[in-house]
């Protein structure tokens, strides 16, 4: 048995990202860039107008009540001709290019308009307010993303901007999903004879999903070595291969036992992680195996907090680990304390404080309890008893919410 931070180097360590490839611009978000990626152009490109009002010189006014005379109206999307002429102003619309020899802006609620195309100032006007000068927000040639970058939606507006049509990203790794059990029952089945119905094929795929992952469902496999085998056998352009149950030690946990038959190296099959302990790490030339608890939660813990940052370094990211936060208890914890304990809990905001409730469990199985959190409190191997009040650290299930204080 390995500690979590063991295991998390021997995973993070086998995980390279494939070869890069184009994806249109509206298609690349989540993806990891795959190069460096700098701006074209300055932003703005010209000295802009931040308000609707009146562009001029502010060294031809002297005060409240200077008057102007108003030579033409220009829209965002326009460009005045020429310099803008001694004493003159024009009516300017936000995000419009400035007049050249125009350095302020007046904004419309501080200006009088008259009849004979003169505009007078109700405020004394500061030289080059409501003016963003070129290349004050990016200069040319500042860099944007780096490899690793995840993109957001904010940031396909960003090289929007700068006319990228196409980006370069890390391919998002292919997965599959195989259930072993001869206990196991597709859900459209009645469980008779001490059978019960395929929930991890449901909870794991989707979870994938929910990422952006493609992530092919097998079904499910009896506890015999040459099926598991055979499914393993199967999955030669899968970039991961994801089995669940037949991990522990039991007379028909068979899975470390056919993935090395067909050629797999196990580099670890324990964790010093409760829920979760049992659990096969292997690879076989660029592909890698996860052979996951068949216990429900266990199995989307382990998905969680080992499987989503292989894939994440796998899709090229620079930062493909879990999230964590420390909260405060609001009742106290206890536990074992033979393994670093991962707990069922609601982070909720307070007052400024982030609570962390504690959500009652029947342990490995109980799914249940899993409805209405947002978070795992991680209870340290060397504390079994957490006081209420005491500060704990607790990692984020994704996609997060803060949930109602109940």
């Amino acid at each position: 048995m390995i500690s979590i931070e063991e295991a998390e180097r021997i995973i993070l360590d086998q995980c390279q990202p494939r070869a890069p490839i184009e994806v249109p611009l509206l298609e690349a978000g989540g993806y990891a860039v795959a190069a460096d990626m700098r701006s074209g152009d300055d932003v703005p490109p010209f000295n802009r107008a931040m308000m609707d009002g009146f562009a001029f010189r502010a060294a031809d006014t002297t005060g409240p009540g200077a008057r102007l005379r108003v030579v033409d109206c220009l829209p965002a999307g326009t460009v005045m001709s020429g310099e803008l002429p001694p004493g003159a102003a024009v009516k300017i619309m936000t995000g419009a290019p400035l007049p050249s020899g125009a350095d302020t802006v007046m904004p419309k609620e501080q200006c009088r308009e008259h009849p004979d195309d003169m505009v007078a100032f109700t405020e004394i006007p500061a030289a080059g307010r409501h003016v963003a000068t070129r290349g004050s927000e990016l200069a040319a040639g500042s860099p944007l993303f780096a490899p690793g970058d995840v993109l957001k939606a904010s940031d396909l507006g960003v090289l929007a901007i700068f006319g990228f049509t196409r980006v370069r990203v890390y391919p998002r790794p292919v997965l599959s999903l195989t259930n072993t059990g001869s206990e196991l029952v597709d859900i459209d089945q009645p469980p008779t004879g001490g059978r019960i119905r395929n929930s991890d094929m449901y909870s794991i795929a989707s979870y994938f999903r929910k990422f952006g992952y493609t992530c092919a469902v097998r079904g499910i496999v009896p506890d015999h070595e040459a099926a598991i085998r055979s499914a393993v056998s199967a999955e030669p352009d899968a970039d991961v291969i994801l089995l669940t149950g037949g991990v522990s030690v039991g007379d028909f946990d068979l899975v470390q036992t056919a993935v090395r038959a067909e050629g797999f190296e196990v580099l670890f099959d324990a964790v010093a992680i409760k829920p979760g302990k049992p659990m096969v790490f292997a690879r076989k030339g660029r592909q890698l195996l996860f052979g996951l608890s068949g216990n429900p939660v266990s199995s989307l813990l382990q998905a969680a907090r080992f499987v989503l940052p292989a894939l994440r370094r796998l899709a090229g990211w620079n930062r493909p680990g879990g999230s964590f936060v420390t909260a405060a208890l609001t009742e106290p914890m206890r536990h074992r304390g033979d393994r670093t304990a991962y707990r069922p809990c609601r982070l909720v905001a307070e007052e400024g404080r982030l609570l962390c409730r504690p959500v009652r469990d029947k342990g490995s199985a109980d799914l249940f309890s899993w409805r209405t959190i947002n978070g795992l409190a991680v209870l340290p191997a060397d504390r079994p008893e957490l006081a209420a009040g005491e500060l704990v650290r607790v990692f984020i299930l994704e996609p997060f919410n803060f949930l109602p204080a109940e």
